[in-house]
């Protein structure tokens, strides 16, 4: 009786071992997949900021005369 009792417990041990290890396992997995998901977004967010601060920095504010461009012009008229 007392060896039906161990190799019970054994062997219930055992089986949340795996249990609990499939789902370490799962949950690991799907972990990494959220980190890739994560890291293909930043480098996608980096490429994009990249691009804007080389088309921002090609573009020269102070060669520019803003009072005339922000001038009212007066042969446009818009109508209500």
């Amino acid at each position: 009786m007392n060896w039906c009792i161990l190799f019970f417990t054994i062997f219930i041990g055992l089986g949340l071992m795996i249990l609990f290890n499939k789902k370490k396992n799962l949950q690991l997995a799907s972990h990494r997949e959220n980190i890739k998901k994560f890291q293909k977004r930043m480098r996608i967010a980096k490429h994009q900021i990249a691009k804007r601060e080389l088309r921002l920095g090609a573009y020269h504010f102070l060669s520019y005369n803003l009072e005339e461009a922000l001038m009212a012009q007066e042969n446009i008229h818009l109508s209500k």
